[in-house]
């Protein structure tokens, strides 16, 4: 048995470690920073809130409230300014989106991921509820609330998704940057408008809209009878509520994703084990026998 000590380690390439420490700072810093500049911008109004509602937060509220018709059972789609919305219900609307979230649960206990398994049976457990239980009148009402409750939701939604794997197809591709810039100002100018509106009722958008019919802020109020104090409580309940979730998970990612830097740190910097080494003996090297070269009749 012959003992051996392995020569001293040769410098490392460290380029992939640091492009992940790099990774996880700007995924636990931008979010953040990118929240404040958004909430700054949309403060005081003017220009700045003007453009962020037109490219950003008008397509997240319509999106709300197309998704709070499906999840209620109604055919939606939306488009600019506008959703439209079917005047009834619909079981092939119904059917498709049950499946769908059907499939997210079945693929999470496939792949063993609890976030698929928990998102997607909280979101069938709304759609059961939503397209089958509360009434159509009601399932109107949710659809109305539901395009600045969209801002205010799918806000904080979009700003996490800085926290999916890199080999993600959207981390591949850069699109989660700019999902977190629209995430944030979709969400900083609903907040604002309905912060300001806590402090003077005159702020309430109340009113007309060419081409579309009443705003949801008067369709709430003298279609389902909301007082202009419920109304307001409940966007801005729901702003609070979006924003400390945003700021719960984020914290909860990022701690997790450091710990993992942590780990693989500490798995990387173990010194080298001693080794010993069994050497066989030597075998004398036979050669094979000639064969007998045989005489050539000519």
């Amino acid at each position: 048995m012959v003992s051996w000590t392995p020569p001293p380690p040769s410098p490392r390439w460290t380029g992939h470690e640091d492009d992940a420490r790099l990774g996880w700072k700007l995924q636990a810093l931008a979010p953040p920073v990118v929240l404040a500049v958004a909430w700054l911008a949309t403060s005081g109004g003017g220009l700045s809130q003007a453009l962020s509602r037109i490219f950003l937060g008008m397509w997240i509220h319509e999106l709300g409230h197309a998704l709070t018709a499906w999840f209620t059972g109604f055919f939606a789609f939306p488009g600019p300014w506008k959703t439209i919305v079917g005047d009834e219900r619909s079981w092939s609307v119904r059917f498709v989106v049950g499946a769908l979230l059907v499939g997210i649960v079945v693929l999470g206990v496939r792949a063993a991921r609890p976030w698929w398994i928990g998102v997607g049976g909280a979101a069938l457990a709304v759609v059961i509820v939503g397209a089958f239980v509360v009434s159509e009148e009601t399932a109107r009402m949710w659809i109305s609330f539901g395009g600045d409750g969209g801002n205010l939701v799918l806000g904080p939604a979009l700003m996490l998704l800085v926290h999916l794997p890199a080999d993600h197809v959207i981390k591949r591709r850069w699109l989660h940057w700019g999902f977190l810039v629209i995430g944030a100002f979709a969400f900083c100018d609903v907040a604002h408008q309905w912060a300001r509106a806590d402090n003077d009722f005159a702020e309430i958008p109340f009113g007309r809209i060419d081409g579309v019919g009443l705003s949801d802020a008067s369709v709430l109020v003298e279609r389902y009878g909301w007082s202009e104090v419920t109304l307001v409580e409940r966007y801005v309940m729901l702003s609070w509520l979006g924003l400390v979730c945003f700021i719960v998970i984020h914290a909860l990612l990022s701690w997790r994703a450091h710990g993992a830097l942590a780990t693989d740190d500490a798995t990387d910097a173990l010194p080298p084990a001693h080794v010993d080494v069994v050497v066989p003996p030597l075998e004398p090297v036979r050669s094979s026998p000639r064969r007998a070269r045989e005489p050539i009749d000519l």
